[in-house]
């Protein structure tokens, strides 16, 4: 579930607790903007049969990596 005013929320507490980028370790979020400077859009995906529909927003790489982890394994 979601809170209201998380993003308030979010802005109180990172000052103290700064978001480290998942690739590089910089206390500017995650991805950082040297980071998101460096993603790939992913190329589209071929057709998979019987699978209705498919979507991937980045091309899976050694710099998208870590962030794809970090959200698959911790949620961040």
């Amino acid at each position: 579930m979601r809170l209201r005013g998380s993003g308030f929320l979010r802005s109180l507490i990172e000052p103290w607790f700064p978001v480290e980028c998942a690739r590089c370790g910089r206390s500017d979020g995650s991805p950082c903007s040297s980071c998101l400077d460096e993603l790939v859009a992913a190329d589209s995906v071929p057709d998979l049969g019987p699978v209705c529909s498919t979507l991937a927003l980045l091309r899976y790489d050694d710099i998208s990596r870590p962030f794809i982890a970090d959200f698959k394994f911790h949620g961040q």
